[in-house]
């Protein structure tokens, strides 16, 4: 005995079978997308190259010279807007060669600590010697008074250049700038 359905009880069950294939479909993509975005999370440890007795390092054969490194200490108030309070937490020279940027100059720095987040055109400082950067203030930098206008790892240093820091705002920084051009 054959049965009969309705056009009612065939459009049901063709209705029903549509939502678990698209069901199903929409959890292969997602299964497949989360795959995908899992296997780009790897950390990778660089490789370190072979150390040589014979052959000169990096830093000795390509220095090309040395630039200044100053960084101004923060006041208690540094909330108020005054960033340059006392002696200076660091006034150095530093040795670079060819290419040497901002961000590969403050990875030398020892002491004060210099956190530095990400790398290349990503590179940004988090904080120098505990201080950090917030929604409202963070550490700006003048390479010979220039205030900066790239990165810290776009930023390319010349020999006898000096890049001082200072913890403002970036109105504040921008206005020692303007002060600073309208004394030269």
């Amino acid at each position: 005995m054959m049965m009969k359905t309705s056009p009612l009880s065939f459009y049901v069950s063709r209705c029903v079978s549509l939502s678990f294939r698209k069901l199903a479909m929409v959890c292969s993509v997602a299964i497949c997308a989360t795959a995908i975005g899992l296997s780009g999370c790897r950390v990778q440890t660089p490789v370190e190259p072979a150390a040589d007795e014979n052959v000169a390092s990096d830093v000795d054969a390509a220095t090309i010279g040395t630039v200044t490194v100053e960084i101004a200490s923060v006041s208690d108030d540094a909330e108020a807007g005054e960033s340059d309070a006392g002696e200076p937490l660091l006034n150095n020279t530093i040795e670079i060669s060819e290419g040497s940027t901002v961000e590969s100059v403050m990875k030398k720095v020892e002491s004060p600590e210099v956190v530095i987040s990400g790398n290349g055109i990503t590179a940004f400082v988090q904080s120098i010697d505990g201080v950090e950067t917030d929604a409202t203030r963070g550490w700006t930098y003048t390479v010979d008074g220039e205030f900066a206008t790239e990165g810290i790892g776009s930023t390319e240093l010349k020999a006898g250049q000096t890049v001082r820091w200072r913890f403002t705002t970036l109105e504040e920084a921008m206005a020692t700038e303007k002060a600073v051009e309208t004394e030269e």
